[in-house]
């Protein structure tokens, strides 16, 4: 490690390339009149704060030529108000992060007023509003608050489009982490009607299901005609979610809930933008038993809120209740954290019940439901095949997937979605090390797989095999025994166009379930340590690695947070605890979290 790259991290936050590079680099990658804009726009936000900042370091996203990362404003008031005062109330918290975006220059870095990208469109005066969608004590820093953000563009959400700001006790805002938008529409109001728009979202999940019939949960594409479906106004820009769509510029779209698929439809054509799957594969606990039946509700076998306990209840049911403890045990003693939903800490909200369904039809998977649908009866529950609830490490995963659900909401999608994944994998692993487990394995215990040849590895994502061969190429079908593996670097990202995850029904959520070997690789190697891809690294143990990955998702990961993004709040997380000396975190620890992402690929705080 270099002596400047040593300097980089033990200066918490000097993580962005030269400004005037990052411009460049903008204008190189879309010339158009709207990314010089923007551009100039943050050039300028940049020079004027700078002034009353000397330490401000900024993070520009060349996608959108707006700040991504935001550290080192100071305080305008240095006497700050004790510890033990009257803590601010949720109003006084977000009027400071709406001031931020008003009277800043660098809150006025980012767009207020939406205007067409188009010179010869009528250009659209809609207020551009950054609105604070949930306030809380920092879970780490007592005297700090963080307040996350969504973006509106008159009144219309931008879908993914949201950010993390933290405060400190006089309502400064110290550090932000964003996934805007540009937010370039020419108008708020949808050409065509709702129902059209379920209709061609109904044509095109027709298509899609009979050209991935493997994953059909409707058992037989032609009832999706059947299905009820939502319809709501949005603004879609591939930009900010970081799919795979064709590049363009942001459009109003309608946004189609159809059972778990959420498919975005052109609100002025009917043109299909996107489409994608959105289910994830809680101490009041529930349990209800399906005895192999697909109808919910089954019969309840354990309600400690009316201490229910059934007389006999069966394996799969006893190992969901236990389990469900175990996890919640582990958010609750490390984080103090109560259930998937808790967001103010120790504070009087509490968290809901921890809801199980155990032996759900003969699925052999098991996924936290987002929002009822034909597999769910009610959002915030978990489902699980038989024999699922038995092993530790998937509960901990599935329960990890509401935390995140409340905490980031990432885009169960592409780069988004496999960082979901990743982290639900993380906390799911490091769970069954809290109880005694030893391994790096995912699903071991599940029927159908060993210690030997487990459902996913952070160690070995490639899944090698005892002769050496790896079972992952991505250019290659899908097959159980000899291809099913994951990319351990991001020379190896996968994308719905490659065989491995075209051939499952990973293709309808980006290769999620593919992708998130990546992060996956360096959470091992930020623990364990080891050598990969010429990069070495010495680990700093389980629960450091806990502590970042609790506090980048709690702290700084938005709703379109990549790869990139993640690897930068781990590393600032990280400085966070080691700039003070917390949870005995040095400068040397977060050298070997930086070297970790380095070692995947990825150049965290760059």
């Amino acid at each position: 490690m270099s002596g400047r790259s040593r300097a980089r991290v033990a200066s918490l936050c000097a993580i962005a390339v030269g400004l005037a590079l990052t411009m460049s680099s903008v204008a190189a990658q879309d010339p158009s009149p709207q990314a010089r804009a923007t551009a100039n726009r943050t050039e300028r936000a940049v020079r004027d704060a700078r002034t009353a900042n000397p330490n401000l370091r900024v993070k520009i996203e060349p996608r959108t030529g707006l700040p991504a990362r935001i550290s080192g404003l100071a305080s305008r008031n240095s006497d700050l108000p004790a510890i033990g005062a009257s803590e601010p109330s949720r109003s006084d918290i977000e009027q400071a992060v709406r001031r931020f975006f008003v009277e800043t220059p660098m809150g006025l870095a980012f767009p207020q007023i939406s205007a067409s990208v188009d010179d010869s469109a009528p250009r659209a005066n809609a207020p551009i509003e950054y609105a604070p969608s949930n306030v809380r004590a920092d879970p780490d820093f007592p005297g700090q608050y963080v307040a996350q953000v969504e973006q509106r563009v008159g009144g219309v959400p931008v879908f993914g489009s949201s950010a993390k700001l933290t405060l400190n006790r006089s309502l400064d805002v110290t550090q932000l982490t964003a996934s805007f938008s540009a937010a370039p529409i020419s108008t708020t109001e949808p050409q065509i009607s709702e129902a059209d728009a379920v209709q061609s979202a109904r044509t095109a999940l027709s298509e899609n299901l009979q050209a991935h019939p493997g994953d059909d949960p409707f058992r037989g594409s032609a009832r999706v005609a059947e299905m009820p479906a939502t319809a709501s106004v949005t603004v879609f820009d591939p930009a900010v979610l970081r799919t795979i769509a064709p590049p363009g510029p942001a459009r109003l779209a309608w946004l189609v809930t159809i059972a778990s698929f959420r498919i975005f439809i052109d609100a002025q054509n009917r043109a299909v933008l996107h489409l994608y799957r959105d289910q994830h594969s809680n101490l009041t606990r529930k349990v209800f038993d399906l005895s192999g039946g697909t109808t919910h509700p089954g019969v309840a076998v354990f309600d400690e809120s009316t201490s229910l306990t059934a007389p006999d209840p069966g394996e799969d049911a006893k190992l969901a209740f236990e389990n469900s403890r175990k996890v919640y045990d582990y958010f609750k003693s490390k984080f103090g954290r109560d259930s998937f939903d808790d967001s103010d800490g120790d504070g009087p909200l509490g968290g809901s019940a921890l809801e199980s369904n155990v032996r759900y039809g003969t699925i052999k998977n098991a996924f936290w439901c987002v929002r009822a649908d034909l597999e769910c009866p009610k959002a915030d529950v978990m489902i699980y095949g038989p024999g699922y609830a038995g092993a530790l490490d998937v509960v901990g995963h599935e329960m990890t997937h509401g935390i995140i659900a409340h905490e980031a909401n990432l885009v169960y999608d592409s780069q988004p979605g496999a960082v979901n994944e990743s982290l639900a994998d993380i906390f799911g692993t490091l769970i069954e090390h809290e109880q005694g487990g030893g391994n790096w394995t995912i699903g071991e215990s599940l029927p159908g797989f060993s210690a030997d040849t487990p459902l996913r590895s952070l160690a070995d994502p490639h899944l090698t095999g005892p002769d050496g061969v790896s079972h992952f190429d991505k250019n290659t079908r899908y097959a159980a025994e000899t291809n099913r593996g994951q990319p351990d670097h991001m020379s190896d990202l996968m994308n719905r166009t490659h065989k491995l995850c075209s051939s499952t029904g990973d293709f309808f959520n980006g290769c999620v379930h593919f992708n998130s070997g990546i992060l996956n690789k360096a959470a091992f190697l930020i623990s364990q340590g080891g050598t990969h891809r010429g990069v070495t690294v010495s680990g700093i143990g389980d629960e450091k690695l806990g502590r970042i990955a609790y506090r980048a998702l709690t702290t700084k990961l938005n709703s379109a947070s990549d790869f990139s993004d993640t690897g930068d709040a781990f590393l600032l997380s990280c400085t966070d605890f080691s700039n003070v000396g917390q949870f005995g975190f040095v400068a040397a620890d977060c050298i070997n979290v930086e070297k970790a992402f380095q070692a995947v690929g990825l150049v965290a705080g760059s």
